[in-house]
């Protein structure tokens, strides 16, 4: 389980890897999906996506359960 979750305690230095790398290599110009649920997320995905790619399609899923469904 430990070894699962250390996934999430690298996420500040991929961020930060990422946001360094954003000026010499510029945004990602393939199209990009980001999906977030009705409860979860929702258009925030989209959002997020935009700044590091040039054509995001954003959308919903209605029927998804958040977070709180848990």
């Amino acid at each position: 389980m430990s070894r699962t979750l250390e996934q999430f305690a690298a996420f500040n230095k991929d961020a930060a890897d990422n946001k360094a790398l954003l000026p010499s290599n510029g945004k990602l110009y393939m199209l990009v999906l980001a999906l977030g649920g009705a409860k979860s997320f929702a258009s925030w995905m989209a959002d997020e996506l935009c700044f590091v790619a040039t054509n995001v399609k954003g959308g919903i899923a209605p029927s998804s359960r958040g977070r709180s469904a848990l």
